[in-house]
């Protein structure tokens, strides 16, 4: 494919399967550094990343190329193998089947960055916006 200009935004979000909330402090970090390695491996460019104990929130920028349900998929299958071999002994890490993928214009970049890294405190302040929150039910 020849010279081909895009800037394609995708914001994912997914929950843990029955919303168990599995991702503690403990394990958030190296969850989210997963998550994001296992996008670049696939051809993403990770905006941003970040997890609540229940849920997940990937803002990356892709080519126009692939689907993104297998991508979504393979990462969070990835992520799932790799965190339970890594936890033996934490709960186990399953996701619910579903996600939730939105599109974005590159100049709402910067207040989707800001909401997905300020996660912890909006949740705590119960200040999120519903629709950077939806999530499939299982």
């Amino acid at each position: 494919m020849g010279n081909v200009f895009h800037q394609c935004y995708y914001h994912f979000t997914w929950s843990t399967r029955w919303r168990h909330e599995t991702i503690d402090d403990e394990v958030r970090r190296w969850t989210v550094g997963a998550i994001e390695n296992e996008s670049r491996q696939r051809g993403a460019t990770v905006q941003t990343c970040n997890a609540m104990p229940d849920h997940v929130h990937l803002f990356v920028s892709m080519p126009p190329t692939g689907d993104r349900s297998v991508f979504i998929g393979q990462v969070k299958g990835a992520s799932a193998f790799q965190f339970n071999r890594q936890f033996p002994q934490h709960d186990k890490l399953e996701w619910q089947q579903g996600y939730a993928i939105l599109t974005l214009r590159k100049g709402e970049a910067p207040k989707l960055i800001a909401y997905i890294d300020d996660q912890q405190r909006r949740h705590a302040e119960k200040r999120t916006i519903r629709l950077f929150e939806e999530r499939p039910d299982d």
